[in-house]
């Protein structure tokens, strides 16, 4: 999806319910979250092809917002982040959506692991 990127997650479910669960996540941990875009693709030539994204902007106290897109397809819901190198809340937005898995467990079918970086 994006290039050079690895997801911070991976999720076997939708794009609409992963959007939900991270909107409601980082709310309920004092974030400004707001939806920016909103993509569909309804003919797919391969299943595996993005044909959902989402972007939302993630806000904390007077800071510039970092950049949430969710790119589905078929297979599931992957979440990237984009973030200026010089806010300090990148760690923080991470940790908050990597851990959502555990309040939510139950809402999760299955995760998928992460590629491991080669760098």
């Amino acid at each position: 999806m994006v290039s050079g990127k690895q997801p911070i997650m991976v999720l076997n479910q939708d794009c609409n319910s992963t959007v939900n669960l991270v909107r409601e996540n980082l709310n309920n941990q004092g974030y400004l979250v707001v939806q920016s875009c909103e993509l569909h693709a309804d003919i797919a030539i391969n299943p595996n092809f993005v044909n959902h994204i989402v972007i939302l902007l993630v806000y904390r106290h007077n800071n510039s917002p970092a950049t949430l897109i969710f790119a589905a397809n078929n297979t599931g819901t992957s979440i990237f982040l984009e973030i200026n190198p010089e806010q300090s809340a990148k760690s923080e937005i991470i940790n908050c959506v990597q851990n959502m898995k555990m309040d939510y467990m139950e809402d999760f079918d299955f995760q998928i692991p992460l590629p491991v970086s080669r760098n």
